[in-house]
């Protein structure tokens, strides 16, 4: 059964369609009543050895306008008057709820939906688009300028003493002394703070993630195991490159350079060298893929050289 069912699906994620409504209705937008809108979204689960692999279902998409409801002529003909265009429309609460939802990163299918289950309601697109923009831009700035002004401003009141943890955070920007380039930054948390003098000791899970944004920055976000198991964050910063120097500079102010801790990463170039720098262990992930959860941390890097596990 298990080889049939992988012949049946040779592809691990699916996207099913309707396959019965016309083309007028399935290019229709969600918000637009008589609508399509069908899509599920599916994913082969066969790795447990122990279960017979199975379809999961990771998203269902209906919209409340969509033609496949089934709903009497008279309601859905009176929902087309509940679809908002203007955002005179938008009552203070509305307005809130869609620029909330902007500032949060939702996805519109999300917002959307949320809207309808609060206030029985339906936007148009653009309305909803613009709604959350809004939002968005006066939470992280609508140019380069503001984003930037706005991120810095928040980062200094990281440097402000904590009430609640007795501790400061930490926040700085690395600059060319002559160029005024941006070469890295970090921030830290109260909290965060607390997490690395307490568990860093132990063993930092981190690496230098390429192409986490839109720039060429990679990011680092490392982390640590608490007291109950759970893996806990201890800041964040970004670099140009996964180059050594810049790298372990910024560990250092995060005090992430315990001198015994276990360093654990994949398999970048930087990371090996920068543990030795440190005299810590390096457990390094060489397979860095999901799927091979069980062949990780192949290998174990002692200061005096490599001992294979």
């Amino acid at each position: 059964p298990n080889e049939n069912t992988k012949q049946k699906f040779p592809h691990k994620r699916w996207v099913w369609l309707c396959g019965s409504c016309e083309k007028k209705a399935k290019e229709k937008d969600d918000s637009e009543p008589g609508c399509c809108g069908l899509k599920i979204r599916c994913l082969l689960q066969d790795k447990k050895e122990d279960q017979q692999p199975y379809l999961e279902v990771k998203e269902f998409k209906l919209p409340p306008t969509s033609n496949h409801l089934l709903v009497p002529k008279e309601a859905r003909h009176a929902s087309e008057s509940k679809v908002i265009k203007s955002q005179k429309e938008l009552t203070p609460t509305k307005k809130k709820l869609l620029e909330n939802m902007g500032k949060s990163r939702a996805s519109a299918e999300l917002t959307r939906n949320m809207l309808f289950d609060q206030h029985g309601v339906i936007v148009s697109k653009n309305l909803l688009f613009r709604t959350m923009r809004q939002g968005r831009d006066w939470a992280w700035g609508a140019t380069e300028t503001e984003s930037l002004t706005i991120f810095y401003s928040e980062g200094l009141k990281l440097r402000e003493q904590s009430t609640k943890y007795g501790v400061s955070g930490k926040f700085d920007a690395l600059t060319h002394n002559t160029t005024g380039m941006l070469l890295g930054w970090y921030a830290q948390h109260p909290l965060e703070v607390l997490n690395a003098r307490a568990y860093a000791k132990d063993a930092v899970f981190v690496d230098t993630t390429h192409k986490a944004t839109s720039y060429s920055f990679k990011t680092g976000p490392p982390a640590v195991i608490d007291c109950f198991g759970h893996s806990a964050p201890c800041g964040m910063f970004q670099v140009p490159e996964e180059e050594i120097d810049s790298v372990a500079e910024l560990m250092r102010f995060l005090e992430l350079d315990v001198l015994g801790a276990t360093c654990c990463t994949d398999g970048g170039h930087a990371w090996p060298e920068i543990a030795r720098m440190f005299r810590q262990f390096h457990v390094e992930d060489t397979w860095h893929n999901c799927e091979n959860g069980d062949k990780k941390a192949a290998k174990t890097i002692k200061q005096d050289g490599e001992e294979e596990v």
